[in-house]
């Protein structure tokens, strides 16, 4: 009988467990409203290394997301609310990774428009140009 009981708890846990984990709610990082208008606000190169990651946008309060283009060598960015929290999250081969000789463009409601880092993927002390261009 103890044993039944036991079971039959342990089996309310775990559905009560899933059911909490299948009901939390994503964290809004911030964009633009569907159906706005949205245009490029501001368009920078920046030199990114190997050896150090380094920040190259800093908050914004109301984009809609940021385009970035590589050249010649694949890159790991950050995102984060400071400088520090987003060059911290590149160590290793950590990082949101980006293909060499390409664009993506990073949406405001998952990434945000807080800080963003970059580092090259490569250890040696190459460096590279990337085009990072803001949309509003």
């Amino acid at each position: 009988m103890k044993n039944k009981i036991i079971i039959g708890l342990a089996g309310l846990l775990i559905a009560a467990a899933s059911w909490l984990v299948g009901n939390v709610t994503p964290a809004k990082l911030g964009g633009s409203q569907p159906g706005t208008v949205v245009i490029s606000a501001t368009s920078t190169q920046h030199i990114l290394g190997a050896a150090q990651a380094s920040a190259f946008y800093m908050s914004s309060s109301n984009c809609a997301g940021r385009s970035i283009t590589t050249l010649s060598e694949a890159i790991f960015l950050g995102f984060g609310s400071s400088s520090s929290t987003a060059t911290s999250t590149l160590t290793g081969f950590t990082g949101v990774y980006q293909a060499a000789s390409s664009t993506v463009y990073y949406d405001a409601d998952r990434y945000g428009c807080q800080v963003v880092a970059g580092r090259l993927q490569t250890s040696a002390t190459a460096s590279s140009t990337v085009t990072a261009t803001e949309y509003r």
